[in-house]
């Protein structure tokens, strides 16, 4: 019995053996079987696609016809998630954004908050039920049951999903997944051999390959007794029953493979440092970087299995957790290399966020997000300083995580519509006639009415403390005009003609977004114009514009708290990166944008930011430990000399 464990067993490694793979791919798909000898390609190696290409990888393997099944049947494709969550060895850390997911409208998966991956001992605590990876090895003999007791208290109702679904997705996995015939292996030695102290050790070693169809051996070993010599401290060691939880480097190539085995069925490794460039490219760097690697994998490519892109709903969570942790391993990076980042970004007006702490200690302690971030509030103040330009452009991403772009643009003076008629020439907030202009009625039926909202509506996506932000719906208006801050109010009449019935809601013209008709006419899309009166209202457009990434609102504290009745300053760690994470809102879409690294921002022509200060008022560079008496004493010999 596992209660009966004891720890005189000597310090081994065991082989593992996997069952016989008897669940191939589903032949009645238009995919292709890949022969065994593509299971283990080098980087370079024949097999791999596009070898003009800088970033060259092995295909991936075909889709299992169990899991096939699955992506073809509605219901069952609709709960994804759920199976894959009931068969991961890992958890997700990330908070779901449910306001989101759980609306109206097509899904979009939306996380906060950072995230990461988990994963516990192979036993429970003694008394309590397996979870993840437990599942695997703890009470297999009730296995199919127990999976089906989670699946059901899920939301308290039955999940509607047949056993014999459950039972399939098990057997495909013991048959050709290799972390899970490793964690088969351990069951025979903690219940049968009487072993204890047994340990997995998931290597991260792969040297230059990418194992596509690994082999329990290559992937995992079984460590009995005490001895862990051959652990790395990139390895990921699991024990037999500590009741805590691991958080897994997301450069560890079991990364993926752990967190979704419905995707990666046959454990295909994930990112790792040491995947090479095509031997044809010329790059100064010799290793690909983890957005490249994922841009290449989620792209559709011929004569490879495509699993990743039949997810669905999981799809969508497995493209933010691979941005998630391209952007946390370049956070990382600028956290453990501060002494490196000092010289960089405390200079110029990027640092301007920082006014106010004048204590070395306190800045010192900071961990400093550069302007180079995108995203970073530094970033973002960069660019509002560079305001000045004549066309400005920003990608933003709204809450369902669609794409929308600002755009700014400084016209000539004689250009500019200097009065109300000129302005209605350009712009217009009224539902066109049907009859004399067709196709900007139809564009403005379809893309350029808000709502509904407003009392009716509370729960309308726009809807915040019970009021419409965007003021909607508008007032009726006879004609343009421009109040003394420099707002434009259009032109809205109530004409009854104007008025079109959507799903049972009258929209007239208080309801229509402004726009310009020819625009709307040639792109046949959603375009907002405006204008703005004044200087002072263009500047307010350029903060909005350089605000940065969707998040949460949050108190931003100085560091340094109030001296105590010995006169001594205490201070709190203000760490921005941690900031930054915390409040960052992701979704997939914004995810593949990043992935990709298409242009967030554009601007023209091209600003150069000149440093200068008023006397006295220039920034320093100082360390940690510099008192700040010494520090003015050298800039006031350095500024005079």
């Amino acid at each position: 019995m596992i209660d009966d464990l004891h720890n005189d067993s000597p310090t081994t490694e065991v082989p593992i053996t996997p069952t016989s793979s008897a669940n191939g791919p589903d032949d009645s798909s238009s995919e292709e079987f890949v022969p065994a000898t593509q299971d283990i390609v080098p980087i370079n190696a024949a097999g791999a696609e596009q070898i003009d290409g800088d970033v060259v990888l092995p295909l991936l393997p075909q889709t299992p016809q169990v899991l096939q099944h699955v992506f073809t049947t509605p219901t069952l494709k609709e709960k994804i998630r759920l199976l894959n969550a009931l068969f991961g060895f890992t958890s997700m850390g990330g908070k779901v954004y449910h306001s989101i997911v759980n609306s109206a409208g097509p899904y979009s998966f939306r996380i906060s908050g950072e995230n990461y991956h988990l994963i516990g001992s192979l036993l429970p605590p003694f008394g309590e039920l397996g979870r993840f990876i437990q599942l695997y090895i703890h009470d297999t003999d009730n296995e199919l049951q127990n999976r089906m007791n989670l699946l059901n208290s899920h939301d308290g109702n039955p999940i509607g999903i047949d056993a014999s679904i459950v039972e399939g997705l098990k057997n495909m996995l013991d048959e050709i997944n290799p972390y899970v015939q490793v964690f088969r292996s351990a069951i025979d030695m903690l219940r049968n051999q009487n072993v204890a102290n047994l340990q997995v050790q998931i290597i991260s070693a792969r040297g230059d390959r990418q194992y596509i169809q690994p082999t329990a051996n290559e992937v995992a070993a079984l460590i009995v007794g005490e001895d862990t010599g051959h652990v790395t401290h990139r390895d990921i060691v699991l024990v037999t029953r500590d009741g805590n939880l691991k958080r897994i480097s997301e450069t560890h190539p079991s990364y993926m493979p752990l967190q979704y085995p419905l995707l990666f069925s046959y454990g295909t490794d994930g990112w790792h440092c040491a995947i090479r460039f095509s031997p044809f490219a010329v790059r100064k760097r010799e290793f690909v970087l983890m957005r490249e690697f994922y841009a290449y994998r989620i792209q559709f490519r011929r004569n490879k299995g495509h699993t990743l892109l039949k997810g669905a709903k999981l799809f969508q969570q497995f493209i933010v957790d691979c941005y998630t942790a391209i952007e946390h391993y370049r956070l990382n990076f600028m956290k453990t290399h501060q002494s490196l980042l000092r010289a960089d970004v405390y200079q110029g007006l990027e640092d301007a966020v920082l006014a106010g702490d004048t204590d070395a200690s306190a800045v010192g302690r900071r961990f400093v997000l550069p302007s180079s971030f995108s995203g970073g509030s530094r970033n973002m103040v960069q660019h509002f300083q560079d305001a000045i330009a004549i066309y400005i452009s920003v990608i933003e991403f709204q809450k369902r995580g669609l794409p929308h772009t600002h755009i700014t643009l400084t016209l000539a003076p004689k250009d500019k519509p200097l009065t109300t008629e000129h302005i209605d020439e350009i712009i217009c907030a009224e539902i066109p006639d049907k009859n004399a202009d067709p196709l900007a009625y139809d564009t403005v039926i379809r893309c350029m009415l808000h709502g509904p909202c407003g009392n009716a509506y509370p729960n309308a996506p726009c809807m915040v403390n019970g009021k419409c932000p965007k003021h909607y719906p508008k007032k009726f208006c006879s004609e343009t005009t421009i109040d003394e801050d420099g707002f434009v109010s259009y032109r809205r009449r109530d004409d009854p003609s104007k008025r079109v019935t959507i799903n049972g809601f009258i929209f007239d013209n208080r309801w229509v977004v402004s726009y310009n008709r020819y625009l709307i006419v040639m792109f046949d899309d959603h375009i907002n114009v405006t204008k703005v009166a004044r200087p002072e209202i263009t500047k307010y457009l350029y903060k909005h514009m350089s605000k940065g990434v969707d998040r949460a609102n949050i108190h931003i504290e100085n560091n340094v708290v109030l001296a105590n009745e010995s006169g001594h300053h205490r201070y709190r760690n203000v760490d921005e990166i941690k900031q930054y994470l915390d409040c960052r809102y992701l979704s997939p879409i914004e995810s593949c944008w990043k992935i990709f690294d298409f242009e967030m921002q554009r601007q023209y022509p091209s600003v150069i930011r000149l440093q200068y200060h008023l006397p006295d008022h220039q920034f320093v560079i100082f360390n940690d430990d510099n008192h700040l008496y010494d520090v003015l004493i050298v800039i006031t010999y350095m500024t005079r000399c």
